[in-house]
């Protein structure tokens, strides 16, 4: 089963303000090939896009999926360029999506406790 992705956004008031003006995202479509994956992490890495935020312990490094990796840098990279529809195509991998308020409410709560959490198995 695919994972669906989580993404990261800046930290802060100011980036909660930027999201609510900006409320699209782009993400990778969770049928994507994880070699397509890699390819638009590497992509967007290399045309501007500061990845360090995927490093361990930064702040969109959980959870440490390609999935979920491609899914940050491919929306850094559609909202450094505008957010304009073409630069989420990433040759057909990428997925333009509406995140509603409460959902982002409800992510920034789970991303802020996230050290608290147990995982259980």
């Amino acid at each position: 089963m695919k994972q669906k992705p989580i993404i990261c956004s800046e930290a802060g008031l100011n980036g909660m303000l930027s999201f609510l003006q900006n409320n699209t995202w782009c993400i990778a479509r969770p049928s994507t090939e994880e070699t397509v994956l890699q390819n638009n992490i590497d992509f967007a890495c290399s045309n501007g896009v500061d990845c360090s935020v995927l490093a361990p312990g930064q702040r969109c490094s959980l959870p440490n999926t390609r999935l979920n990796h491609a899914s940050v840098v491919m929306n850094l990279y559609y909202s450094a360029n505008g957010r304009q529809p073409h630069t989420c195509s990433f040759g057909n991998s990428g997925l333009i999506t509406i995140v509603q308020v409460d959902q982002v409410i409800e992510l920034t709560y789970f991303r802020a406790n996230l050290p608290t959490l147990e995982h259980h198995t």
